[in-house]
């Protein structure tokens, strides 16, 4: 174990960095090899994060490029009817104002 830190060490000593602070947590000690970095402490909650009781949880088993591919299409197909609706509507009006004019 020992002699791999130093290899390791050394493999790492001659590569190009930008900013040689990037590795101040990786230093061959006296013999020692490379220091252990310590575990980030948990992160532990100081309130209730459980989700409500009636919420649940599904998974969609359709291929991500299909759901998306019919998104786009379904979204595409509201916006025909969309337009649709206001040229309709648009019509009417102008038949309305026809009708009023006379």
């Amino acid at each position: 174990h020992h002699l791999i830190s130093l290899s390791m060490a050394s493999f790492l000593q001659n590569l190009p960095s930008r900013d040689a602070s990037n590795f101040s947590r990786c230093s061959a000690g006296a013999g020692t090899g490379l220091k252990k970095i310590r575990d980030p402490a948990p992160y532990l909650t100081t309130k209730d994060t459980s989700p409500p009781q009636e919420q649940v949880l599904t998974t969609d088993n359709t291929n991500l490029l299909l759901r998306y591919a019919y998104q786009q299409f379904e979204a595409k197909q509201r916006a025909k009817e969309n337009k649709r609706d206001r040229l309709t509507q648009s019509s009417l009006d102008q038949r309305a104002r026809k009708l009023l004019r006379s």
